[in-house]
């Protein structure tokens, strides 16, 4: 594959016959797409179903059972036969049936998201479906834009990116357009690439496609995947291996049980013939006819109860697998864990709140030595979830029942713990809109916005890292007054970060800033200083 992290954009632009600023022209678009094909990944989908059915025989243990039907048909036992042939088919029902349903599950699955993307193509934004995304493409990405191909990004502006579907990464990468790297760089440090299936969180950008469909860096798992050998589970083996002994036990008695009724008995026709019925009758009654129904059914039990799990098993016989499994290597982010960060403690005013509840909406609380607080009566603590509701990009949606963020886990996180509090993110934004901010960058690790104070003038928001904001702050609101940030102060809070930070949780801190009047676009970043710690 092309190593285009090593390449600037105007070497992609040229290496790919695009231009940046116009994009692809629909005719050229057109005729990529007739040569590239439609921008999707190739699944497992368009089994025919005589494959599946054939599927549901390839057991020893059933084909035993088939050879014992058709001997007791042959032989005149009709109602044996058809009991026998029966079970078989019942049984290949019930794993039809259940494998059917983990299929439309996860075709339902893809299908919740009919995935459209912002291109520009003869010098026009356009949103189009993105499978017809094709190589030389330019795209546009916003915040919550999920990454419909692999791009080498041109512009950026503060874009972070969710890279945990495909490298398990669950902060957000900061990406970086003008970056030109070595060929040899890991994927997880490309940040002047995208990939498709990752989220965009924060910030808006630009890129051109450079692979798309099974060509992309999921295509190639996609491929891996799809290629795998398909190996039998221990519980396959060991009814392969039951059915292997018993098909060689059966017949070895039957065999005895013919050559002593020859040797001891008569040598008619007829003899011979009761003899033979006699070892064949023998051979079924051995045959536990009902196994491969019961370990289907339990099966079926199995993938019914991970189904209320939120888990979804393709193979009725992996479901015995998992049972078996002793070490599960995974990844943790998104399969172990949900990929949402939720508020669980809070210090403000020289107090430690606990929170509770729910990731990004307001169910829960936020308690004091167990005591609920009424957020509005206190000043610091009013303040600070004002600033966690405002100083934020993401957004919370409801679709179809379902909560679902848009923008950063840890912004979600913010508006979740407003919320509990009794503040409505989407009033307050109403209410006192953004008019200025100054993004977040990795440099100053600090986010500000700047908005009409309820009062008069204006009110600076910030957020960012805890040491960092304490360096710009002047004073800490303790018991609703501004009080000078003197050396005892901040250790404390210093000591406060510390403890957060020992117990494994994302420590952010906050501040605000009083202005009279709106600062100059060209002299905004210096609202940063003499903040008000929160």
């Amino acid at each position: 594959m092309q190593s285009w992290h090593s390449l600037s954009p105007v070497k992609v632009a040229t290496e790919l016959k695009t231009n940046l600023e116009q994009g692809l022209t629909a005719k050229e678009a057109s005729s990529r797409y007739q040569q590239y094909g439609p921008n999707e990944l190739k699944g497992e989908e368009g089994v025919p179903l005589w494959r599946k059915v054939l599927a549901q025989f390839q057991d020893f243990l059933v084909l035993i059972l088939l050879a014992a039907g058709a001997v007791s048909f042959a032989l005149g036992e009709r109602t044996d036969a058809l009991l026998i042939f029966l079970i078989v088919v019942v049984n290949a029902i019930l794993g039809l049936v259940q494998e059917g349903r983990a299929e439309k599950a996860l075709k339902a699955l893809k299908q919740m998201a009919a995935p459209q993307a912002i291109v520009i193509r003869d010098g026009q934004t356009m949103t189009i479906p993105a499978k017809e995304i094709v190589p030389g493409d330019i795209v546009v990405l916003e915040t919550g834009t999920v990454l419909p191909c692999d791009l080498r990004l041109t512009e950026t502006a503060s874009l972070k990116v969710d890279e945990a579907p495909l490298t398990g990464e669950s902060v957000p990468v900061e990406k970086d357009a003008k970056s030109v790297l070595a060929e040899k760089v890991p994927l997880a440090d490309r940040v002047n690439m995208a990939y498709m299936g990752t989220t965009v969180v924060y910030g808006r950008g630009q890129g051109i496609a450079v692979a798309t469909g099974m060509n992309t860096e999921m295509g190639r798992i996609a491929g891996l995947l799809a290629n795998a050998e398909e190996m039998s589970t221990p519980l396959q083996d060991r009814l392969n291996a039951l059915g292997k002994v018993l098909g060689t036990v059966t017949l070895a008695i039957c065999a005895i049980v013919f050559l002593t009724g020859i040797i001891k008995g008569e040598h008619t026709g007829t003899y011979l013939l009761e003899m033979f019925l006699v070892a064949v009758s023998l051979a079924v009654a051995a045959i536990p006819e009902g196994l491969p129904a019961v370990v289907t059914i339990v099966l079926a039990l199995g993938m019914q109860r991970m189904v209320t799990k939120n888990a979804i098993v393709k193979k009725l016989h992996a479901v015995e697998t998992l049972g078996s499994t002793t070490v599960n290597c995974t990844d943790k982010t998104g399969t172990l864990t949900q990929n949402k960060m939720a508020a669980v403690a809070l210090w403000s005013g020289g107090k430690m709140y606990q929170v509770s509840g729910s990731a990004y909406t307001g169910d829960g609380s936020i308690t004091l030595e167990e005591q609920p607080i009424d957020a509005g009566s206190v000043p610091e603590l009013k303040l600070t979830l004002m600033a966690a509701a405002l100083c934020n990009d993401a957004k919370v949606k409801d679709i179809d029942g379902q909560v679902e963020l848009v923008g950063d886990p840890t912004e979600g996180a913010l508006l979740g713990l407003a919320a509990k509090g009794g503040f409505s993110p989407d009033n307050l934004k109403q209410q006192l809109p953004r008019v200025a901010e100054v993004p977040f960058d990795s440099r100053r690790k600090l986010m500000s916005t700047i908005h009409p104070a309820p009062d008069d003038g204006f009110l600076v928001l910030t957020k960012g890292a805890p040491d960092i904001v304490l360096s710009r702050s002047k004073y800490l609101l303790l018991d609703g007054q501004e009080v000078a940030l003197t050396p005892e102060l901040a250790e404390e809070i210093k000591k406060q970060n510390t403890f957060l930070a020992q117990q494994a949780l994302r420590v952010l801190a906050l501040a605000y800033r009083r202005l009279p009047t709106l600062p100059s676009p060209t002299n905004i970043g210096a609202v940063e200083e003499d903040l008000v710690f929160l």
